[in-house]
Order: structure tokens, then sequence, then C-alpha cells
């Protein structure tokens, strides 16, 4: 049997609340849970947003609701693999 991702397991609890979300989550997972709903929520507002838009959302921290990120090519390419 093969572990679950951290990915997996936020596809899974992914339109839980907080506080249910939290006891399956890690605060790491959770706060990653959150840059993708985020995100998400942005590409929904307006479809035709750019990559580079996201990225730069997401590395100044979701306009102040999650902490800034690195923009390294790993995350990078995980977060929008996850989104899109």
């Amino acid at each position: 049997m093969t572990k679950e991702t951290t990915y997996d397991l936020i596809q899974k609890h992914l339109y839980d609340d907080k506080h249910t979300a939290l006891q399956h989550l890690s605060p790491q997972q959770y706060e990653i849970k959150q840059r993708l709903m985020l995100s998400i929520n942005m590409i929904l507002d307006n479809p035709l947003t750019l990559d580079k838009s996201i990225v730069d959302y997401l590395v100044n921290g979701c306009g102040g609701a999650c902490a800034k990120v690195s923009s390294s090519f790993h995350f990078l390419t995980k977060a929008l693999g996850a989104i899109g």
C-alpha cells in the first residue's frame, strides 16, 4: 500500500471547514489547502488569469491571507499542477 501524499490528503478534505480539516491535516498541510482554495477562487473569478499572476499571488501571500512562500520551481510546479 502506498502512502498518501500531502496533495491526496488535501484533496480528500478540500471542502472541509477548518475544524474538520485540521483533524486530518497538519497545520502545514492546512496552509497549503488554504493557498490552493484561494488560488482556485482567483481562477474562478477570472478564468483567463495568467500563470504569472497566480504565482505572484502565491509568492506574496495570497493578498495577506497566507504566509508568503518561495518562488522555487518545485513549489510552483506542485502548486500549479494541483490547481490546473
